[in-house]
């Protein structure tokens, strides 16, 4: 909930620009006034959250303050309630990592010295520059605060290609993400230091015989995640409902826990996930709210570009997305947080299953860019683009994600299988979904529960073959919730029996396509030859005020066809002039 950043504070005149620099940054993206806290020679500064509430900061008898941006559980306690037992296990060396969770950043003046952490699966971003010294979990702030901001062409593909820039790289070359493997300390002299925090990354699979056994061991895990959230109470809960896996899992755990959560579903009447949600509600004498954003009309022409720039505003610059829709968007996800509910979200909910589609062997983090990671068309990119150097670059960030970086040959180095499986929490869900869920807690309340070291740790070590099809998530969803369980999916089968031979069947033949034919398919695929009405040339051209400037620099813009590229990209060029960055 709400966000924060972090100053040093030596009484100099710049010191004090630059602190109202930053806070009226934060009032131009809807943020209600702050609250600073001055710890010896820094400023904590801390907001409550975009659909309203109060900052939350927490100080104790010595002097010593913690201010908190995201959602947060620890021992056991919520929000505003873990604030000062986690501020005294700070102060006394003791804290305690299993217990700590959520998607947070937390600031704590302790001392002679702020400590800053986020949730070790870095759902929460924190972004740092050095000139000015700055820590702030909006990267729109930050680049408002550069003397001169500067492009960072393989963080703009990363984005515009991936939905995300990866590897702690963000679209200016001066912000970078924090790393959330890290306990860093701020010292007073200038100093700064990092301690690394345990994240369990196994060798080798553990032993499991069935998926009901290892269903067991995971759900003991989720069991204490979800009696947590339970406590919140149903009417303060608010989740989506789909055909799929991860959101019936959510259900089936509040309701294990004699909850059950607010429930929506987004898309079109006849999809399956709006089909399959209205059954099962039916069945189950469940509340279910349906929208369908797509179906929302356009704004008129002349208001359009409010619409664009308030998204941009809320999304903090860079939304996984790109910021020009109908102001759908916006709209439905602060109606999931309201009154201050919990807004809970089955992203990583894919730990639980073989979410890459790849057999049972070590596979390099190049083969792993080609396998995932290869969704875009290098002729989509201006002229001079290395598309193999790009792509090696990406290949030892990610690399480095997974601990196994450092050197020339550490793209082609062979991966054990269960440190391939790592990179889908490590770096799928800390670059990509992480600045989805940083979006969500800059509203409200927002938690993705599957995500979560703990959690992980279970996961990660179990043996492939007992994820695969699906067979893992379907005996936690049975043993959670076997009526749930039971009802048809969108997978064609319900979730209560072994997957049928057509599932399997279906799925080996993603199993045995090489990486090298997977980085080829998104080339194979027709893209809209008319862009979609947001991004209808003459709605652009009004937002933008003229024809791209930047973005031509790096993409061929008459190439770029795939909706979402196509929006990032008019996105940054939006972000872009708005800085008056160097290219």
């Amino acid at each position: 909930m709400g966000a924060l950043f972090l100053t040093r504070d030596d009484g100099s005149p710049a010191a004090g620009r630059l602190q109202a620099r930053l806070e009226q940054s934060f009032r131009r993206q809807g943020f209600a006034a702050g609250r600073t806290a001055t710890h010896n020679s820094h400023r904590i500064t801390c907001f409550a959250p975009l659909s309203g509430g109060l900052p939350l900061v927490h100080a104790d008898n010595a002097g010593n303050v913690i201010a908190l941006a995201g959602t947060v559980f620890y021992r056991s306690r919520y929000g505003r309630d873990a604030l000062a037992p986690l501020l005294a296990d700070l102060v006394a060396d003791r804290l305690d990592e299993p217990a700590l969770w959520g998607s947070f950043a937390v600031a704590a003046g302790v001392r002679g010295a702020v400590r800053v952490m986020t949730d070790r699966c870095g759902t929460f971003h924190l972004f740092r520059s050095e000139a000015p010294a700055v820590i702030s979990s909006s990267f729109l702030a930050l680049a408002e605060a550069l003397d001169s901001p500067a492009v960072d062409a393989d963080g703009v593909r990363d984005y515009v290609f991936h939905g995300a820039a990866h590897g702690g790289l963000t679209v200016l070359r001066d912000v970078r993400l924090l790393d959330s493997l890290r306990a860093w300390t701020f010292h007073d002299d200038g100093r700064v230091s990092g301690q690394t925090r345990p994240m369990p990354l196994p060798e080798r699979a553990a032993d499991a015989t069935t998926p009901e056994a290892a269903a067991e061991r995971c759900l003991a895990v989720l069991d204490d995640r979800f009696a947590a959230l339970a406590r919140q109470g149903g009417a303060g809960l608010d989740t989506a409902l789909s055909g799929g896996y991860d959101s019936r899992l959510i259900l089936a755990m509040l309701r294990r826990h004699g909850t059950v959560p607010d429930l929506h579903v987004y898309g079109p009447g006849a999809s399956d996930d709006v089909r399959i949600a209205k059954s099962v509600c039916a069945a189950e004498g469940l509340n279910l709210e349906h929208v369908d954003k797509a179906s929302r009309p356009m704004p008129d022409p002349e208001a359009y570009a409010a619409v664009v720039s308030a998204t941009l505003e809320a999304f903090d610059g860079t939304p996984n997305d790109g910021a020009f829709d109908s102001g759908a968007d916006l709209e439905t996800r602060l109606a999931r947080c309201h009154d201050g509910r919990l807004a809970l979200n089955g992203g990583g909910g894919e730990v639980f299953r073989n979410f890459f589609y790849l057999p049972d062997r070590p596979l390099s983090a190049l083969g792993m860019q080609q396998v995932f990671w290869s969704q875009y068309d290098p002729a989509t990119a201006a002229s001079g683009f290395d598309a193999r150097g790009y792509a090696r670059r990406f290949a030892a960030r990610l690399a480095a994600d997974v601990g196994r970086g450092g050197d020339a040959d550490a793209v082609s180095r062979p991966l054990p299988r269960t440190v391939v499986e790592a990179t889908y929490p490590l770096t799928r869900c800390r670059w990509w979904m992480g600045r989805n869920a940083s979006v969500n807690n800059r509203l409200g309340a927002a938690v993705t529960p599957f995500v979560d070291a703990e959690v992980l740790a279970t996961t990660l070590p179990v043996p492939l073959r007992l994820k695969n099809h699906g067979r893992l998530q379907a005996a936690m969803i049975a043993r959670a919730d076997l009526a749930l369980a039971r009802h048809p999916s969108a997978y064609g089968h319900a979730f209560d029996a072994p997957p049928p031979a057509r599932r399997v069947l279906s799925d080996w033949a993603t199993y045995v396509r090489p990486p090298a034919v997977r980085a080829r398919t998104f080339r194979l695929k027709r893209q809209p030859s008319v862009p979609p009405p947001p991004l209808a040339p003459e709605r652009v051209a009004r937002v933008l005020g003229g024809p791209p400037e930047y973005m031509p620099r790096f993409f061929r813009l008459d190439r770029l066809r795939e909706p979402g590229q196509l929006n990032r990209a008019m996105t940054l060029e939006l972000l872009f002039r708005r800085l008056n960055a160097a290219a």
